[in-house]
């Protein structure tokens, strides 16, 4: 199976080095690091072979088969690649459903206690925490006091002292606030790692950056694990803010002043992050995927006093990184008020681009820098406190996590934030807290943890389900419990798993949608009240026959292999959702719409034209209200028999409300047609994928959340990602992932 996915690999990159040949310019890039990056990339130099005379000869595509091409690409990205991270390549489909015995790993983890690393302040009011933080007004010093939800609609010249038109009052939540008390909770008088090698000489060492002399790299990390909704962006930012605030407190006190003029959380600090000097007079670093960038940025202005912080976003051109890096050396803020803001992949660039300089040797991954770094990159810079969003994307160990591993060894405070549970995968856990490198981490444990990571990989080879029967008879909900207490595999990954806690948790922070405030409510009772639907349909007998004829297939296959559970899981589903005919004939029209055998999407028009029209309070009946597991049949909401003599009016003539619905769906290459079937009954969609351009999916993302007329936005897996979309009331999940991470 791993040489039939690098074969496809290999296929894909040729294709593409053909296509970009023809083209005379680039084709949309995949997200790869590692070994998908090296074969994607064979493939690609193999088109350089194709004589040019060939390639002329060949007919040009059309625009329109050109980006069809890059979405099935990133499709395929989606779905497959950076999958198989054991040595004996990719899972079955059994591994896949099991997800490493995910819900053995998720009970571990996450019932151990409601919280994790708040108990000390969990009685605190509001009050109490701003006195203990140094914040009177309930923000720190260097926030907004008012906003809005766009900062480009904030007045010019207001820096945010003064109200306005449509302004909001910034605050933080009682949550947030326990999350900064947490935070320096567990920076100041911290333990630090035993590591070895940091001054691997002393020649030189006077001129190294101020990390390296003072060996930052020896502060163990601390992990942010809230969940959704609990705003980790928010704290972020507010602990970057926190931290500025706090060094220009402690900057400005004189000791004959007394010492209860410090705020509370670092009054009797000797230390903080094992340093001697406090909080460093240095640049705060933000790490965030490539598609939440933009995302970022708007909210780092929208809290941010243009006038006390001074916010560098790094391009994704290597040609602009030293002007960018030029600009941090000559802000005319002081050091611990520049905040720079970098992508994941941009990082992982300047590591592979910069190597040479940056790193003496890696020792099991474990980075000695030179004393001299590359000024033009990240790596050249001290910083007083690194952010990693999304952190469970360099879970796998590989080129990002080397590559992050060594940035964090250049600053003092290292957060590493995921609302992602990392229980994929017992190694998983150790990655991450090899990331963080706590003080009890030595490099004896942390030898002992990778050797019994190795020893599961081989367990998990030798219980391998051969037959899709025995994955069946396996997933007998009768049997599993039975079956997984008894596998010696779950046995030794919940010992792998409890073994990593001990590390994990003393430096970790998490709270969950249930957890109380100190006056006993919960800390989501400020959050919207939401409803999750699950929605029951028929299809038509063409659209039962074909998905039947997948699942026949299926069983039918001896070896229930990747290729099999590609087919059951992509293509079944897909001739569930869409037309199986020709995907290439667009427009999309009505005539076609008509006597297509989509029936889920023809009840998604009818959908989303009722809560357009009426609002979903009242497509929804008030018995589902709030709830989260009622099934719930079509009919219920108000739609018609789409089965027979379906019309697809329009809602032309119909009253449309302020309604913004987002629409999630695997399946990338089929947004055209969704858009095309949405105009036809007078609704205006937008779509994003991970072929589209960072910039122009900004773009799309600002015209559905600005413009009234656009009242729905169409998301591959490029929108799962903490993006600000709270314009949209709505989120319809027409195809889902058969995983989610």
């Amino acid at each position: 199976m791993a040489k039939r996915k690098e074969f496809c690999q290999l296929a894909l990159g040729w294709m593409q080095g053909i296509l970009a040949k023809k083209l005379n310019r680039k084709v949309q890039e995949l997200d790869l690091e590692g070994e998908d990056l090296i074969i994607f990339n064979y493939g690609v130099k193999m088109a350089d072979a194709v004589p040019r005379s060939q390639v002329d000869a060949m007919a040009t595509p059309e625009l329109r088969e050109v980006e069809q091409f890059e979405r099935q690409l990133q499709d395929f990205s989606d779905m497959w690649l950076g999958r198989d991270r054991t040595d004996d390549g990719l899972s079955t489909a059994l591994a896949l459903f099991e997800g490493d015995n995910i819900e053995e790993m998720r009970k571990i983890f996450f019932t151990e206690s409601e919280d994790i690393g708040v108990e000390r302040f969990a009685k605190m009011t509001e009050a109490e925490l701003h006195v203990y933080l140094g914040i009177p007004s309930g923000i720190p010093a260097v926030f907004r006091k008012y906003t809005a939800d766009d900062p480009e609609s904030i007045p010019g010249g207001n820096f945010g002292n003064v109200s306005f038109e449509g302004a909001e009052e910034v605050g933080l939540s009682w949550h947030q606030e326990v999350w900064l008390a947490a935070m320096i909770g567990l920076s100041v008088n911290s333990a630090q790692a035993d590591v070895e090698g940091i001054h691997h000489t002393e020649r030189g060492l006077e001129d190294a950056p101020i990390a390296i002399r003072e060996k930052w790299g020896t502060n163990p990390g601390i992990a942010l694990l809230d969940e959704v909704g609990l705003g980790k962006t928010m704290e972020a930012i507010a602990g970057i803010a926190l931290l500025q605030t706090l060094y220009k407190v402690k900057h400005d006190w004189k000791p004959e002043s007394g010492i209860d003029k410090l705020p509370a959380c670092i009054r009797m600090a000797e230390t903080f992050g094992g340093r001697q000097g406090g909080i460093p007079d240095a640049p705060h670093l933000i790490v965030v995927p490539t598609n939440l960038i933009d995302q970022w940025a708007s909210e780092l202005r929208r809290f941010m006093n243009p006038m006390a912080v001074d916010l560098i976003v790094v391009s994704a051109s290597a040609k602009k990184w030293q002007s960018n890096m030029d600009r941090l050396k000559s802000s005319q803020q002081p050091p611990y008020r520049r905040v720079v803001l970098v992508t994941h992949k941009i990082v992982q660039r300047m590591f592979l681009i910069e190597k040479l300089k940056i790193v003496v040797d890696e020792d099991q991954f474990e980075p000695r820098l030179k004393y001299q770094l590359p000024q033009n990159t990240v790596f050249g810079y001290s910083w007083g406190s690194i952010w990693v969003d999304e952190v469970h994307e360099c879970r796998t160990g590989k080129v990002l996590w080397r590559a992050l591993r060594t940035l964090l060894e250049l600053c003092l405070i290292k957060v590493l934030m995921s609302a992602t549970p990392l229980v994929e995968n017992p190694e998983d856990l150790l990655n991450l807290a090899r990331l963080m490198r706590p003080t009890t981490l030595g490099i004896v444990e942390s030898e002992n943890l990778q050797n019994m990571g190795r020893d599961l990989r081989i367990l998990k080879s030798k219980h391998r389900v051969k037959t899709h029967g025995a994955a069946l008879e396996f997933a007998n909900q009768d049997q599993i419990h039975v079956q997984m207490q008894e596998n010696v595999v779950t046995s030794f990954a919940e010992t792998m798993v409890r073994l990593v806690q001990v590390y994990l948790i003393p430096r970790s922070v998490r709270r969950t949608n249930n957890s109380l405030r100190h006056n006993g409510t919960r800390v989501s009772a400020a959050l919207p009240a939401c409803t999750i639907l699950h929605v029951l349909l028929n299809v038509s007998k063409a659209e039962q026959h074909e998905s039947e004829k997948m699942l026949d297939e299926s069983v039918q296959a001896r070896y229930f292999d990747t290729e099999q559970l590609g087919r059951f899981f992509n293509e079944g589903r897909a001739k569930l959702s869409f037309y199986p005919g020709e995907t290439s004939a667009l427009p999309y029209t009505k005539e076609r719409l008509l006597i297509d055998p989509v029936t889920k999407l023809k009840h998604l028009l009818e959908l989303i034209k009722q809560i357009l029209v009426k609002g979903t309070d009242k497509v929804v009946p008030a018995e589902h209200h709030e709830t989260w597991d009622h099934i719930i049949p079509i009919e219920a909401l108000g739609n018609p028999d789409v089965l027979q003599n379906y019309e697809a009016l329009s809602i032309a003539e119909e009253p449309v409300l302020d309604e913004k619905i987002l629409v999630h769906t695997t399946f990338a290459k089929y947004h055209p047609f969704m858009v095309d079937a949405l105009k036809i009954v007078g609704v205006n969609a937008v779509s994003i994928n991970g072929a589209v351009p960072q910039a122009q999916r900004t773009k799309t993302i600002d015209k559905f959340k600005k413009n009234k007329a656009i009242q729905v936005l169409i998301m591959s897996a490029v929108g799962m990602q903490g993006l600000n979309l709270t314009c949209a009331r709505t989120l319809i999940l027409f195809v889902e992932s058969h995983i989610t991470f």
